[in-house]
């Protein structure tokens, strides 16, 4: 993008989702979690030049300008709830030789980027610059990742969950997905850090002194969408649960065409 210009991102309803400047090498960033009804939508997005105070630009559009989608919710029983992929959280105390494997995988960006949910809320630390990453909520107590990056290869992300804040990953049951999709705990450490890109998508908590550590693997990359959600057993009977797929349809269908759009536009420099 032009070096040292101010944007502005927009949904198609004129929702303000973020801005940004960037740098002087034309590189900038936009973190943007918005929170979608029950019901349709159109998604679009635009990129506004808003350097000028008098006149804005807009430089992107998404294409199509918008794209239909429909967010549905469903009470689920606790058998169906299994079955669309709840499990019983299963934890594993880390040793000497856990904490080295993760320290090596930070130092390598086998590990390209690490949330921290603590009880003052959610942040995240980028160890590559080659990928961007992105939280926001998922239902009343769980957490949405969205991360893309240009890698060949496995990655791993790294969620550390401090004891103090809520939801506890030491009891009760858990839904994690990627895009959509549940997916399912690892039987050993390295069927995470050392996942292969034909394997599957798997996770694996952890117990510190401190908390938990939650590792997802991702086999191959792109942009993804991860979606974790913490459930209380006795509540697992009668949680409202959006539909995965249509959950990952709202999120990687604004990324997605996006995407395209940039790749699409001319490139401008000053």
């Amino acid at each position: 993008m032009n070096p040292e210009t101010h944007y502005l991102l927009l949904l198609s309803d004129g929702t303000r989702l973020g801005e940004m400047t960037t740098s002087h090498e034309g590189n900038g960033h936009i973190e943007a979690v918005h929170a979608l009804t029950v019901g349709p939508h159109a998604i679009g997005l635009s990129l506004l030049d808003i350097s000028t105070f008098a006149s804005q630009t807009t430089v992107m559009r998404s294409d199509p300008a918008t794209f239909n989608v429909t967010i549905a919710q469903s009470t689920a029983s606790e058998s169906t709830a299994r079955h669309q992929g709840a499990h019983d959280v299963t934890t594993t105390s880390a040793d000497k030789q856990d904490e080295e494997n993760v320290n090596n995988a930070l130092q390598d960006k086998t590990i390209p980027a690490v949330v921290h949910w603590t009880e003052s809320g959610v942040s995240t630390s980028l160890l590559d610059p080659n990928f961007t990453v992105s939280v926001g909520k998922y239902q009343d107590s769980g957490l949405l990742v969205s991360i893309s990056g240009n890698a060949t290869g496995s990655r791993v992300i790294l969620i550390n969950l401090t004891k103090d804040a809520s939801p506890n990953f030491g009891s009760g049951a858990l839904l994690v997905t990627l895009d959509g999709a549940p997916i399912q705990q690892a039987s050993s450490f390295l069927q995470v850090l050392k996942a292969q890109p034909t394997d599957p998508a798997r996770y694996m908590i952890f117990s510190t002194s401190s908390g938990w550590q939650l590792l997802v693997s991702i086999p191959h990359f792109s942009l993804h969408t991860l979606a974790i959600l913490p459930v209380v057993a006795s509540t697992l009977s009668n949680i409202l649960m959006v539909d995965a797929p249509l959950l990952a349809l709202s999120i990687l269908a604004v990324s997605s065409l996006f995407a395209i759009a940039y790749a699409r536009r001319p490139r401008a420099y000053i």
